[in-house]
């Protein structure tokens, strides 16, 4: 019996640790990513996707800078700023006040070189970004 929980409480470390490796906050990613897609999608509008709307660069120790110039509907959104950032289990956070893409965004995809986040505002307005190095 007490061999059984011994390795339960083993596994359990162990599915934590790898977790961790997983989504930390490794080099993939660290740099400057393009944002190819940008996708908004609310309860009863069209569902807004746009191409090569700017960039993010994210540096190792927790900052970064947006570049991201867009149309929509008519309208342009400009958002140049510093952004802080970190990294929790499958969650990135993006910090910069003001902005639209400040919230936590669930890493979808996690590769090197291919990113693609997703999040919600909390009235069912989804939010769905695609990043690629």
């Amino acid at each position: 019996m007490m061999n059984r929980i011994m390795k339960n409480k083993y596994s359990i470390v162990v599915l934590i640790l790898v977790s961790i490796s997983l989504f930390s906050c490794s080099p993939k990613l660290a740099g400057t990513w393009k944002i190819v897609k940008y996708e908004i999608n609310e309860p009863g509008k069209p569902v807004l996707i746009l191409k090569d709307i700017g960039t993010l660069k994210l540096k190792k120790n927790g900052e970064g800078e947006k570049n991201i110039r867009y149309t929509a509907l008519g309208k342009e959104h400009s958002d140049n700023s510093k952004l802080g950032w970190y990294v929790t289990g499958p969650y990135i956070g993006i910090e910069s006040p003001g902005s639209e893409f400040s919230k936590t965004w669930v890493m979808l995809v996690h590769k090197k070189k291919e990113q693609k986040w997703k999040t919600t505002d909390g009235t069912n307005k989804v939010q769905i970004m695609e990043l690629k190095k």
